[in-house]
């Protein structure tokens, strides 16, 4: 498809990274030196920006698009058009564009939904958002989000081979914004789009698999379909290179945008780029490389650029625009994010758990842990900074009580008054030395409820564990009812790694990583499924049961 819309001007362009920025360098020792030049040598990706755990593709479209109308003077409910364009949305269903726009304070006249594209975003969610506008009266306007977010390199519990490392290396997160308007005149929009549907797998990734890709079809696509468009466009546009201030590009990886420019035989200081510094940034990587280049380009007024996005689909599209550079922004670091949508899912939804021992560095780990599982978290601990911190790292609800201002006694009693949403029936003690003091306290306080079922689970370095099985005997022969159980967790601290925070995660991916993934360096996921496993009643564990990690 290849045509013009006229009276479509594009009034302003922001994109978004997060404040976390990975250097590759870090992994030059993990893939050997050789294979690092390679790596870094055919991509051209050095670092790259990715998201924390509660950044999600909304919050980089909404950080984007907030300060661009701010910049444009544009009314939110002026906007009559919404796309977002993403392939990791918030939610199954609804769109995710629905959020955004909830957020923005966009009108009920609008239209609003998701596109389901990779690296071809940026011209063809133009193309797409123009098109609807067209049919609209002169002044409205449309906004196009984009964005793909992506997380730290993962930890499977499988060998991590060194071709996901280098996979990794090339991606990062971004979000972008761009504003169109309806005006009168002889503005307008050259575009092309296309797709091979026969070749839909080259890039794909299937429900509960990786991502794979044929990088070897997907390199010719670029250099042979992408490049024979560009040049067909131009002719058919007769856009000569007086036309043409810059070229922008996905940035796919540097082979292939300079197999790309040798074969349109394209000027090399025409060209935009930002893969250096973040990365493959997917569908935003246009809209990231007009904004990182913001000073260069400001040279002018105004810029004519040509786009080209090509990628997963296979899809291909080019868009030549002009815009006026003051309205381009540069490059917005941020870490914001919403939470209010976000709900319990995990398996441990309906439970709130008191963690004693939370500010140690296993109890922070079983913290994140059960977190995660979706539990309502009680942190408690002699570090009220500390637990602060790891308050506010946890997406779901949590209460913060420091225990070394009150006795165990007085912390249980304001603990078992207040009125959590779900009763406290667990509860996790992390102690780094034995404290039958503490212990007591808090059986004495658990054994009153003889109504509902309630779990005590004492965790234990194996080293410090002498004597725990018979504390829990003890322990567990002093319940008043059978649906009161005591049971203990040991782990071996030399077969077991703590990732005890974000700083210390990557030197501990590193490590993992450097070793191969031995079977002995299993993180405190271990301990954490064992503690969840007591307390949604999975494994049937009675009470006086003492699980032991051994691996």
């Amino acid at each position: 498809m290849t045509g013009e819309i006229s009276s479509i001007k594009i009034a302003g362009i922001s994109s978004t990274v997060p404040t976390k920025e990975i250097d590759n360098y870090r992994y030059e020792n993990l893939i050997g030196k050789r294979q690092f030049k390679r790596q870094t040598r055919l991509t051209g990706a050095f670092r790259r920006r990715v998201s924390g755990t509660r950044q999600r593709s909304s919050d980089l479209c909404y950080s984007a698009a907030k300060p661009l109308l701010h910049k444009l003077g544009w009314n939110p409910e002026d906007i009559k058009v919404l796309l977002m364009v993403t392939q990791t949305p918030n939610y199954v269903f609804p769109s995710t564009a629905f959020l955004v726009a909830r957020q923005l304070g966009i009108a009920k006249d609008c239209v609003c939904y998701d596109i389901n594209l990779g690296c071809s975003s940026f011209p063809v969610g133009i193309q797409t958002v123009a098109s609807l506008l067209q049919n609209c009266e002169a002044g409205s306007k449309g906004l196009l989000v984009i964005s793909d977010v992506v997380k730290e390199l993962s930890y499977p519990e499988n060998k991590i081979k060194k071709s996901v490392i280098t996979h990794n290396m090339l991606f990062g997160s971004a979000g972008a914004a761009i504003g169109l308007e309806k005006v009168q005149g002889e503005n307008g929009i050259k575009f092309m789009s296309k797709s091979d549907p026969d070749s839909f797998d080259a890039i794909i990734k299937r429900y509960g698999h990786p991502a794979s890709m044929d990088g070897s079809l997907v390199f010719d696509f670029a250099i042979n379909d992408v490049s024979e468009d560009i040049i067909k466009f131009k002719e058919k546009f007769s856009l000569s290179e007086n036309n043409i201030d810059y070229y922008v590009f996905h940035q796919a990886q540097n082979m292939i945008l300079n197999a790309i420019s040798n074969t349109c035989n394209l000027p090399e200081q025409k060209e935009l780029r930002s893969i250096e510094q973040f990365g493959n940034t997917s569908g935003t990587s246009v809209a990231v490389s007009i904004c990182a280049n913001k000073e260069k380009i400001s040279e002018k007024k105004n810029v004519r650029l040509l786009c080209c996005g090509f990628g997963v689909g296979l899809s291909w599209g080019i868009v030549y625009l002009d815009i006026d550079t003051e309205n381009i922004l540069p490059i917005i670091e941020t870490d914001e994010h919403y939470d209010e949508d976000k709900i319990p899912s995990g398996p441990l939804k309906k439970k709130t758990v008191l963690v004693f021992g939370a500010d140690t560095e296993t109890g922070e780990c079983i913290t994140r842990y059960l977190s995660s599982q979706s539990a309502e978290i009680v942190l408690i601990g002699k570090e009220k900074s500390r637990l602060d911190e790891i308050s506010e790292d946890l997406i779901h609800k949590t209460y913060v009580y420091e225990q070394n201002l009150q006795s165990a006694d007085d912390v249980m009693t304001e603990i078992m008054d207040k009125k959590f949403e779900h009763p406290v029936l667990s509860v996790v003690l992390c102690s780094e030395t034995e404290d039958p003091a503490l212990i007591s306290k808090i059986f004495e306080h658990l054994n009153e409820d003889e109504e509902n079922k309630i779990r005590l689970i004492i965790v234990k370095e194996k080293s410090k564990a002498k004597g725990l099985q018979e504390l829990v005997d003890e322990l567990s022969g002093r319940c008043h009812s059978k649906k009161m159980c005591v049971n203990a967790v040991t782990y071996d601290s030399d077969k077991l790694e703590m990732i005890p925070s974000d700083d210390k995660e990557s030197e501990w991916m590193d490590k993992f990583l450097q070793k191969e993934c031995p079977d002995t360096m299993k993180r405190p996921f271990h301990i954490g499924m064992a503690i969840k496993y007591l307390l949604n009643d999975s494994g049937k564990f009675i009470s006086g049961t003492v699980i032991n990690l051994d691996r």
